[in-house]
């Protein structure tokens, strides 16, 4: 009987070792955690309460942190990090670079729709050069999916290329948080809808401010300098770069899209698409106010305007002073207004056929007010 009661101590023993030797077990089922500190280009500053990043080694590893990989751990979604140095190089994202591999330096945007991202990621005024994402999936970007309370502030990227389908953004894919202090200058590809040059779409609870794209950006529908599609708030944001669809609709200089607010904001980049294309925004439900637009604008179809292409809200206080090109419903302010436009003006020439063709507005069925041309 005391043999076997020391047979048990010993198993127990065994079983106890063999459990503290297993990673998720040992840590509670907690995030990964970095072992090498700085070596790793990541370290825990335990006073602070966040990861300092200082090498692309590091950001990677903060995404796996977050994102939950090896998949024995459970990801840490709401993580917080800090960039303690100048500039990242992320040149080995690139498939075509030298030192790229598929399963180490590819990039895998930081939160996904099972499990956004909620901590604070601050990149210190960090630029990451040449970033590069060559995907055909969704939510793609720096980040892939920020959620509620998640903030992403104060960080930039260059030289790179993004690429998805749906909700491609160069710095967040869906923002339902904060974005702030952020830019782009690479170029910003979509193969479907929701795409832009910072973020892809903002959603209801999303803020984008003090934002820049300047990379040309390119997607289908609902397609923006800064954002593709806006059902939050956008403000004092620019973009410089082209702006196109090659067949889709709802295509702006600032957002493709507007359905809640867009202030303070300009685009100065030729914004192109079929139909619902505008200098600021393509399609404007909610309120576009204190914006300008200086870049040509063309459609190929319908409701054309240096402002907003259609408007079912309010446009106000805003000018446009490109050319502005397209078929019916074109307008130097709002191609087509069903809402109401106050205190803008257009200086520039407006080319369209029929007599849906305005300098302020091209075809109103609201208010027009306080405007000239």
């Amino acid at each position: 009987m005391r043999h076997l009661f020391k047979k048990l101590i010993v198993w127990t023993l065994c079983l106890a070792m063999a459990v503290g030797m297993l990673p998720g077990l040992a840590r509670g089922a907690k995030a990964l955690e970095p072992d090498a500190g700085a070596s790793a280009g990541i370290a825990w500053n335990e006073e602070k309460g966040y990861y300092e990043i200082s090498s692309y080694e590091g950001l990677l590893e903060f995404a796996r942190i977050v994102n939950g990989i090896p998949a024995q751990f459970q990801n840490d979604s709401a993580a917080n990090a800090k960039i303690v140095v100048e500039e990242i190089d992320a040149l080995v994202s690139n498939p075509k670079n030298l030192g790229y591999d598929a399963q180490t330096t590819a990039w895998t945007p930081i939160g996904n729709y099972s499990s956004p991202y909620t901590g604070t990621f601050d990149g210190n005024g960090c630029t990451i050069t040449g970033l590069t994402i060559e995907s055909k999936n969704n939510y793609i970007g720096l980040f892939g999916y920020v959620g509620k309370g998640g903030s992403v502030e104060n960080v930039g990227l260059v030289e790179g290329s993004i690429t998805g389908e749906n909700y491609v953004g160069g710095v967040v894919g869906f923002n339902g948080g904060t974005v702030s202090k952020c830019y782009n200058t690479g170029k910003v590809t979509g193969t479907g809808n929701s795409v832009g040059g910072v973020v892809g779409n903002n959603s209801f609870k999303g803020t984008v401010s003090e934002c820049y794209n300047n990379g040309d950006v390119e997607g289908n529908d609902n397609v923006g300098g800064v954002v593709g599609k806006n059902e939050g708030t956008v403000e004092n944001c620019y973009n410089t770069g082209a702006v196109r669809s090659k067949s889709g609709n709802y295509v702006g200089g600032v957002a493709g899209d507007n359905y809640n607010t867009v202030s303070n904001c300009y685009n100065t980049g030729d914004v192109s698409g079929s139909g619902h294309v505008g200098g600021v925004a393509g399609d404007n439900y909610g309120a576009v106010s204190n914006c300008y637009n200086t870049g040509d604008v063309e459609g190929r179809l319908n409701d054309v305007g240096g402002v907003a292409g259609d408007n079912d809200g309010i446009v106000s206080g805003c000018h446009n002073t490109g050319k502005v090109t397209g078929i019916e419903f074109v307008g130097g302010v709002v191609g087509n207004n069903t809402g109401k436009v106050s205190n803008c003006y257009n200086t520039r020439g407006v080319t369209g056929n029929g007599s849906t063709v305005g300098g302020v507005v091209g075809s109103n069925e609201d208010t027009v007010s306080n405007c000239s041309n």
